[in-house]
């Protein structure tokens, strides 16, 4: 049975074991079978799903938007504004993916930064006088939401990657953090006193929901910070 849908997430059911439900999320299909991270460069767009990305040839300085269609669908009707990627269809860009380089993290040197990658299952950007964003990290042991990873509002490729759909947050960490953390399920929230403003890149501009469902946040795994 496909994992890809059309329809609005919410009508999916997620019970049973949580590696099924975050290979359901976002219902993307996959690149690769089953493989949770070959579904990071698929979106949907008037096209249907595509897997879309950017490559520079040899000896060139142009990047190159490659889109590789995956399941070509149009629901044909004349308000179908953006295609099944449309209010009408699968609405508003989810959050499809959480993902770090790595859950194993050293910060024996004083302190790093460490990148957190927000998938949407279309691309997305901040648009007008969008404020930056942020979530919470919390401390498995007590519960303590101390770590805090932000995302600026920029749209270049240091913000927003992957296919357009990636947001790139940053959480900084030094030794006297050590233990272990968990990306639980939440609400991204304004880091700012300006609100967030991030909307679909597709026809209709949908704002993005910013919810971090259990099934994506099942999917991370536990973060260990080491002093050395």
């Amino acid at each position: 049975m496909s994992t890809w849908r059309f329809d609005k997430e919410s009508n999916t059911d997620y019970q049973g074991a949580n590696t099924v439900a975050g290979q359901l999320a976002g219902h993307q299909p996959h690149f690769q079978a089953d493989t949770l991270s070959s579904k990071r460069n698929v979106i949907a767009t008037e096209k249907g799903w595509i897997r879309r990305t950017h490559k520079k040839n040899d000896g060139s300085s142009v990047t190159r938007q490659i889109d590789e269609v995956l399941v070509a669908a149009h629901p044909g009707s004349a308000g179908a504004t953006g295609g099944y990627s449309g209010i009408a269809y699968l609405g508003f860009p989810d959050i499809a993916q959480v993902y770090l380089d790595s859950t194993s993290i050293s910060a024996a040197y004083g302190g790093e930064n460490v990148s957190v990658y927000v998938v949407m299952n279309e691309p997305v950007k901040h648009s007008g006088a969008a404020g930056d964003l942020k979530i919470t990290v919390a401390n498995t042991a007590g519960g303590n939401n101390a770590l805090v990873a932000t995302a600026s509002a920029v749209n270049s490729n240091t913000g927003i990657t992957n296919a357009n759909n990636t947001l790139v947050f940053t959480l900084p960490v030094t030794a006297g953090d050590a233990g272990s953390y968990k990306i639980q399920a939440q609400s991204i929230i304004n880091a700012t006193s300006t609100a967030a403003n991030l909307v679909s890149l597709n026809a209709g501009s949908e704002s993005a929901n910013l919810v971090i469902t259990g099934a994506v946040s099942n999917t991370v795994g536990t973060i260990v910070i080491t002093a050395a």
